[in-house]
């Protein structure tokens, strides 16, 4: 990987405003959450009365920050990674100026997928708090951390496949979440309705979304699968761009 490349594909990053946005809406939910776990602390003169709901409420907004961060932020990262050289012309330049294909891919993606999983692993501070208050152990927090990292490296890669065969990044942003929106829907389907008749969901192909039942049911078999698709899916998209990067350079000089 160039690394003048990705450099300069940090600074794009952070000038953007998602970047902002992402950054500042972490502080957004810290600060509630902390704020009333002080407030509740001093009004009962200790936790122990309310650890359990409290260890609850912190929990469920930290994984719906991390199911938005893990699953929904990453496509609006990666769409545009090629998508916008593609739409700037710029993308021909790159490899003409001795870049290859998997330094243009690597050099985008890495920074990008940086971000986003520095914002998955800034949340355990936060949520650290629930273990103190007994609502789940440190391997059970964990154990959810890696899974929401784990999905934000499978979105982002599905959004970097996409913005390499998409003409413009409105395009491959849709297509990541058409690609999405069913493989959730379907763990939401059939987890909810294996979990109602058995009493144990089905293993989910997403695995932000067995953070949801790992307290009830936290046997491996529930995300295992899901984070084994991901390890292999995730590479080969990547490497699937890479492999398809310069026939899209003659594909737009073509249009």
């Amino acid at each position: 990987m160039e690394y003048p490349l990705a450099e300069r594909e940090l600074r794009r990053l952070a000038q953007r405003p998602m970047t902002f946005a992402t950054r500042a809406a972490l502080a957004l939910v810290a600060t509630p959450i902390l704020s009333f776990f002080f407030l509740a602390d001093t009004a009962s003169g200790g936790v122990a009365a309310q650890a359990d709901e409290i260890a609850g409420v912190l929990l469920f907004v930290g994984y719906a920050y991390l199911f938005v961060v893990s699953v929904l932020v990453p496509p609006f990262l990666t769409a545009g990674l090629i998508a916008n050289e593609k739409h700037e012309r710029t993308l021909g330049t790159l490899l003409i100026a001795d870049f290859s294909a998997s330094d243009v891919i690597l050099s985008k993606f890495v920074p990008a997928l940086i971000q986003v999983e520095l914002l998955v692993v800034g949340s355990l501070p936060v949520l650290a708090f629930a273990t103190i208050l007994g609502g789940i152990t440190p391997i059970e927090l964990l154990l959810a951390v890696m899974l929401f990292s784990v999905s934000a490296l499978f979105a982002a890669s599905l959004g970097l496949f996409a913005s390499t065969v998409a003409r413009q990044t409105g395009g491959a942003l849709m297509g990541t979440i058409v690609l999405l929106a069913p493989m959730l829907a379907i763990d939401m389907g059939l987890a909810n309705a294996a979990f109602a008749s058995a009493g144990s969901p089905f293993p989910v192909l997403v695995p932000a979304m067995a953070v949801v039942y790992l307290t009830d049911s936290p046997s491996a078999s529930l995300w295992l699968p899901s984070v084994l698709i991901a390890f292999i899916t995730s590479p080969l998209l990547v490497l699937t761009s890479i492999a398809l990067l310069p026939r899209q350079v003659y594909a737009a000089r073509v249009r």
